[in-house]
């Protein structure tokens, strides 16, 4: 039993891992809806893990380290996995004149976003100072952005009721998703202090941020769904930037 609590943390991390690999296998097999929504269970196992783990004070260095190794599947391949798919998707002529093993070699250019993850997720296990403030975008923000992605091509018709703004045709333009890859491998490498979101007790006094910050989400959640996601990503963005001095 003792040894049970003190892997929970650990558990509920390799449980992110799997969300990640499976994501990445249904996004391969074409359903990157699929791959979105195990997303969202990641970052959700990932969020329990870093709670858990402080509140049963069972943090140790092997978990630090396999939360990382977890990250970048999860938040790295995984959502790079997707930008691949919808490039590939975009069936744009001009982007298979290069192939690259009889595949566009512009499909490729996601690897950038598992690139720069790895680079920030070094960078936060030897930066002691991360532990209180981000520095860059963290990787699961940049995940859910991407998830937000193929969710919107799935519901956008139901969000707004008609044809006139069809996500998909935006989403699946090539010039869209290499934009996306750009900013996301940028930011999460960018000198911008970022606001952190881990909530150490159930004290509304202590997490003030942190809970409005969720209450918000759940407000454009229930008004936009999917559109939600890289909506309130670039707020979380806009607001550290601009109160990039005070972030402590």
């Amino acid at each position: 039993m003792n040894y049970l609590r003190k892997n929970t943390a650990n558990i509920l991390t390799l449980s992110n891992m799997f969300c990640g690999f499976a994501g990445i296998i249904n996004s391969l097999y074409g359903d990157i809806e699929y791959g979105a929504y195990f997303i969202l269970f990641a970052a959700l196992f990932d969020f329990l893990d870093g709670f858990v783990a402080r509140k049963l004070n069972i943090r140790s260095e092997l978990g630090k380290q396999l939360d990382s190794l977890a990250d970048i599947i999860s938040f790295g391949v995984l959502p790079a996995t997707i930008l691949h798919v919808l490039m590939l998707k975009s069936h744009a002529n001009w982007t298979e004149i290069v192939l690259f093993t009889d595949i566009p070699a512009l499909s490729f250019l996601p690897f950038s976003l598992i690139l720069f993850a790895a680079i920030r997720l070094a960078n936060f296990n030897i930066d002691d100072e991360q532990q209180v403030v981000f520095k860059g975008l963290p990787t699961p923000a940049v995940a859910l952005f991407v998830a937000g992605l193929p969710l919107m091509m799935r519901y956008d018709l139901y969000i707004f009721n008609y044809e006139s703004i069809y996500f998909k045709n935006i989403i699946l333009n090539p010039w869209i998703i290499i934009s996306v890859t750009a900013f996301l491998s940028y930011m999460m490498v960018a000198p911008i202090k970022m606001m952190s979101f881990k909530i150490k007790n159930f004290s509304v006094k202590d997490n003030k941020l942190q809970l409005t910050f969720i209450v918000v989400f759940i407000l454009l959640f229930v008004f936009l769904l999917f559109l939600a996601l890289p909506l309130i990503i670039l707020i979380y963005i806009i607001v550290s930037y601009t109160f990039k001095n005070k972030v402590k």
